[in-house]
Formats: C-alpha cells, sequence, structure tokens
C-alpha cells in the first residue's frame, strides 16, 4: 500500500502538480525581478527630468525651485544615480 502511494506520488498526477507549482514560482521571481528592475532604470532619468523641469522658468515661469530645493534635489539626484550604479555594479560584479 505505501509502495503504491508512492509511485503515485512520484510519477502521477502529484508529481506532475508539483512542478507546475515550481514553474509558477519561477514566473512569480520573474515578476519580482522586473518590479524590482523597472524602478531602478526609470527613477534616475525621472529625477533629472524633474530637477531640470523646475528649474526651467520657460516651464515653471516664476515657480522656479529656491536654493534650498536646489540643494536638496541635486543632493537626491546624485544619491539616487550613486545607489543606481552601486546596484548595477554589484549584479556585474
Amino acid at each position: 500500500m505505501i509502495e503504491q502511494a508512492g509511485r503515485y506520488i512520484n510519477g502521477g498526477s502529484l508529481d506532475r502538480a508539483h512542478r507546475s507549482t515550481r514553474s509558477c514560482a519561477d514566473i512569480g521571481g520573474m515578476a519580482a525581478a522586473t518590479a524590482v528592475l523597472f524602478p531602478l532604470v526609470s527613477t534616475p532619468p525621472l529625477m533629472l527630468l524633474i530637477m531640470r523641469m523646475t528649474n526651467s522658468p520657460a516651464i515653471m515661469g516664476t515657480a522656479i525651485n529656491g536654493e534650498a530645493l536646489n540643494v536638496l534635489g541635486w543632493t537626491t539626484t546624485a544619491a539616487i544615480f550613486a545607489a543606481t550604479a552601486a546596484l548595477v555594479a554589484t549584479w556585474v560584479m
């Protein structure tokens, strides 16, 4: 009886169900990697664009960033670029 159960699990439908569960986990891992990769790649250029736009009198008129906001914004932008470069460097190594 136990041997029959073992054959059923190892070669039967339960084994196939287990394999399909693993493939779903692989897809989930790929989705998680994509969810991490998209913000990693898109955030630095978007921050650069936002900083350029908020400092442009042609776009913002008289509501451009002041000196304190420029220091904070450019420091944040530089930190995001550095963090992205560091993460990419750890992937490459």
